[in-house]
């Protein structure tokens, strides 16, 4: 059973290339997990079609989110950093300028 699973688990792997599905870093044994597209607690299964390789940061903050859902969490910091980032450069010229 145990080698049946370890070979589902590389196969999963293979479908990216050793590559995250979600961040495109290169899986390691250190850093690589399974991954449900569609979340469990939202009706995913373990069936080989709902499972991908992500690494530990991509995976722990997907979470029980959707991937649309990651997506946009995903926009929304981005955004935010932005945000942050012009209020930073505005606030650095104006203080040079005083």
């Amino acid at each position: 059973m145990a080698k049946k699973q370890g070979e589902k688990r590389l196969k999963v792997f293979e479908k990216t290339d050793y590559h995250c599905a979600y961040c495109g870093c290169v899986l390691t044994p250190d850093n690589w997990t399974i991954e449900h597209i569609i979340p469990k607690i939202k009706g995913g299964t373990n069936a080989y079609e709902n499972l991908v390789g992500a690494c530990k940061t991509c995976n722990g903050t997907k979470s029980g989110l959707s991937v649309q859902e990651y997506r946009q969490a995903i926009k929304n910091q981005i955004k935010e950093l932005q945000r942050r980032l012009y209020s930073a450069k505005k606030f650095y010229y104006e203080f040079e300028t005083l």
